[in-house]
């Protein structure tokens, strides 16, 4: 017989995102993240809606949106999508 004792869920980390500004910056260099956005605390509304805002990274092409979540019973969701950045 095996006695295990799971850890748990680690603490939650912010996830650096840029701050945009509308002027014109000084700065020239390319945005190339190929994580785009991460946020674990998004609460949806009772019918499952949200809306999520994010800036895309400067490369061009097909990108793939990964959502993944868990509801308060303890059922586990997940979505995939793609999307082309022109």
């Amino acid at each position: 017989m095996l006695k295990f004792t799971p850890k748990g869920y680690t603490r939650v980390r912010d996830f650096y995102a840029p701050k945009y500004v509308t002027q014109p910056s000084s700065y020239t260099g390319n945005d190339l993240r190929t994580t785009i956005y991460w946020n674990p605390k998004i609460q949806t509304a009772a019918t499952g809606d949200t809306t999520l805002e994010f800036y895309n990274a400067d490369g061009k092409g097909t990108y793939r949106a990964v959502v993944e979540g868990i509801d308060t019973n303890g059922n586990v969701g997940r979505f995939v999508y793609h999307y082309t950045v022109k």
